[in-house]
């Protein structure tokens, strides 16, 4: 119960401040402007056919009941498609055809490390050799990969959606294992299958 309070009260906040809710938000001014008709929360109730089922819950987390927060820390559902088009939008410098997705100073905030020098939690940790921004990662000094300009996020879901500017390409990876790097599938490495493409 401790862990769902904080993102709980994020979204309060939010929905106080911006008089919508955090679906209605989202729904307005990122997903039908970018095209993004897969991507919504409760797409496991509306089109639960088009859903694929996540393996490794059960001695985890109450799945379920994890859905009910509709939270974006793992409750939004997508598609490659919908997430390419956020990508494609990023590495424009936020623009998409004429609307624009964020304000360039928002995405230098966003790919600026502002953790430098604030140690891991806990030796071992995923994301060591790497900064955070205003939301994304940045492995900057991350040693295994062989680009390091890249920005992105890994979700608890195995799934990944990374930005490499310098290459102008989005990398999406979807998966339905929870926690991958806990069951021994090491993802991780796909940056540098990716990279060794270009």
């Amino acid at each position: 119960h401790r862990l769902e309070e904080p993102e709980l009260e994020g979204r309060r906040t939010f929905e106080a401040v911006s008089g919508l809710s955090l679906d209605d938000y989202l729904a307005q001014h990122i997903f039908a402007p970018l095209d993004m008709r897969d991507t919504r929360f409760d797409a496991h109730e509306a089109a639960p056919d088009r859903v694929m089922p996540m393996r490794g819950t059960e001695d985890m987390l109450d799945y379920a009941r994890f859905l009910s927060l509709r939270t974006p820390a793992g409750g939004l559902f997508s598609t490659a498609r919908d997430l390419l088009h956020l990508g494609q939008a990023l590495l424009n410098h936020g623009l998409w055809n004429e609307h624009r997705l964020i304000a360039a100073t928002t995405l230098r905030a966003m790919t600026t490390p502002h953790t430098t020098g604030i140690p891991p939690l806990r030796a071992g940790e995923e994301f060591i050799g790497s900064e955070v921004g205003l939301t994304w990662m940045l492995p900057v000094g991350h040693w295994d990969y062989i680009v390091r300009t890249q920005y992105g996020h890994d979700g608890w879901g195995g799934c990944m959606f990374w930005m490499y500017p310098e290459q102008g390409v989005c990398f999406v990876l979807l998966t339905n294992l929870l926690a991958p790097s806990l069951r021994g599938v090491m993802l991780d490495r796909l940056h540098n299958v990716f990279a060794a493409c270009f």
